[in-house]
């Protein structure tokens, strides 16, 4: 079941009709669903502003055994230049024109790469864009690479949030959290008196039957 705009989402309908019939009529409701839906209208807007989802990405990945599945990632550019301009307020005056100046940003890369595999290469990539800008700029290293060493994090930093929401949008990886969520709440119904049977149907089974 798939929300409409601007409607009250089916099965909130159902489980509602169910206490009332429960409640006044004695009558108890047999509700079936083939698929966990959460209802929202954007699943990625829960995704991007969760911290708990970013912070346990990984932990999801295990829980859900997927931890060999390739996904592609969106690199939001524009978010780094905010990062690395907050970056720059870190760094000595006397400097902050050239490196500015000799600046480079990480590039969109068309992978399908498993989990590990991307953070892997987050930690390459910090490693070498930060000697690049070094080489760039021409001064000794020495004297510029305590400052590059601190640009690493950063960029590190941004590259796993969009690896996390990524993989989060991925739809395997929704499908997965959609569950769980729905099944936190189905419990807690499954409490209250008057509670309605819900059970889920498996169409591939049906339709291999038929």
């Amino acid at each position: 079941m798939y929300r409409r705009k601007n409607h009250i989402p089916c099965m909130y309908n159902l489980i509602s009709l169910s206490f009332t019939l429960g409640q006044n009529y004695g009558i108890k409701m047999y509700i079936g669903f083939t698929k966990f839906y959460v209802f929202c209208t954007n699943m990625s807007n829960i995704f991007n502003n969760s911290k708990e989802l970013d912070v346990n990405s990984k932990k999801i990945i295990e829980a859900s055994d997927l931890n060999q599945l390739k996904f592609s990632v969106q690199f939001n550019i524009s978010e780094f230049k905010h990062e690395f301009k907050k970056f720059m307020m870190n760094i000595p005056k006397n400097k902050r024109k050239v490196v500015y100046g000799n600046r480079m940003f990480p590039q969109s890369l068309d992978l399908a790469l498993i989990y590990e595999e991307w953070k892997q290469e987050g930690i390459q990539t910090a490693e070498q864009l930060a000697s690049e800008m070094s080489v760039k700029i021409g001064e000794s290293a020495s004297e510029m690479m305590p400052i590059f060493d601190k640009l690493k994090p950063v960029i590190i930093n941004w590259w796993d949030k969009n690896v996390n929401r990524s993989m989060l949008l991925n739809e395997r990886f929704s499908d997965f959290i959609e569950k769980n969520v729905v099944l936190h709440y189905l419990d807690d119904i499954q409490h209250r008196e008057h509670h309605p049977e819900l059970f889920q149907i498996d169409c591939y089974c049906l339709a291999n039957e038929e």
